[in-house]
């Protein structure tokens, strides 16, 4: 059933995208590009999303074992006033066992016709997601055929009315600078372009491109919208850590960011492409990127992190664990939650 394969879907973008988050943080501890986390934990979920409904389960245990036995006895509470911490986790681990049940009961029974429409909602989503992609595309590729190309400071670039300075295409990038870019003292216009430069030499256009591709065929999962926009985030930021590498102030350029930001700009389609400019909750993560000192613990920062996202890479990647297509048609209510439940146990 395709209610049931989502929620289980669902259930693995969850433990995804926390490995993703804990691979990011330590990336960020070993002063790594953050970039690749995400981009992993991406090309991860449409993986097992796409392999789930044709896997073979090892074993057949868990798919008869009823969801009470994966509730595991709280320990008697003393006569007290005041809950102890044991009674809180049982008490929190028997609602959450509650809440899922009904909802893959619901899952699980839902009337042939209902999937259908649950399959066209999917279908339809996609379908928009892919529209406005190629709409985004098309008008990419219409403005910048109508921007002029100039050699600034040695390179040949797009000269668009306004805006911000990006770099736009796929297959062939070219650097945009508006107009008023170009009355920038040569110090400043330099660090533009050396940023825009960095988006093209490591194939950012192409990172996005296969972010909006994995958001087009999962539209309905929130793990793949937070994971793109995480990945545009980190794209920016490491970035600009390749930028200062190479002796840039950062007090030079955090002062450059905040004046490109401070331009107005409309809003257009063209948002999601490299740019140095980019929303103010971005350009403030970006700047505490570029000014937060090490960690004082990077040993122990690194083991835990890493250790978090292996043993949540290792639980997802579990087949085990989860049902296959005919054992998904075969359970009730109380065996499909106790097999999504064990995913997460």
């Amino acid at each position: 059933m395709i209610a049931t394969w989502m929620l289980v879907t669902l259930v693995l973008g969850a433990l995804v995208a926390a490995a993703a988050w804990c691979a990011s943080e330590l990336a960020a501890t070993r002063r790594l590009p953050m970039r690749w986390a995400w981009v992993g934990g991406m090309l991860l979920l449409v993986t097992l999303a796409a392999l789930t409904p044709w896997r073979r389960s090892t074993t057949t245990v868990m798919a008869t074992l009823p969801a009470s036995a994966l509730v595991a006895p709280t320990a008697v509470a003393p006569a007290t006033d005041a809950p102890t911490l044991a009674a809180r986790l049982g008490a929190a681990l028997e609602a959450t066992r509650a809440l899922a049940e009904r909802t893959l009961g619901g899952a699980t029974t839902l009337a042939t016709p209902l999937q259908w429409l649950l399959a066209t909602l999917w279908l339809s989503a996609t379908c928009a997601v892919l529209a406005v992609l190629a709409l985004t595309w098309r008008r990419m590729r219409r403005a910048r055929a109508t921007w002029p190309v100039h050699d600034v400071d040695g390179l040949p670039v797009r000269i668009a009315p306004h805006g911000a300075p990006m770099v736009m295409g796929i297959t062939a990038p070219e650097i945009v600078l508006p107009a008023w870019a170009l009355a920038l003292p040569a110090a400043r216009r330099t660090l533009v372009l050396a940023h825009e430069r960095e988006h093209v030499a490591a194939r950012d256009p192409w990172l996005l491109a296969m972010a909006a591709t994995i958001v087009a065929l999962l539209p309905w999962h929130p793990a793949a919208w937070w994971m793109a926009s995480r990945l545009a985030r980190a794209i920016e930021t490491d970035c600009d850590a390749r930028v200062l590498a190479a002796g840039v102030p950062v007090r030079d350029y955090g002062a450059l960011l905040l004046d490109v930001a401070a331009v107005p700009c409309a809003p257009s389609l063209l948002a999601p492409w490299p740019a140095l400019g980019g929303e103010r909750s971005t350009l403030e993560t970006r700047i505490l990127a570029m000014t937060s000192r090490p960690s004082r613990h990077p040993l122990l920062r690194t083991g835990a992190f890493g250790a978090a996202a292996l043993a949540l890479v290792v639980v997802a990647c579990d087949s085990s664990k989860l049902p296959t297509s005919a054992e998904v048609e075969r359970m009730d209510a109380s065996q499909a939650t106790a097999r999504v439940m064990a995913v997460s146990s």
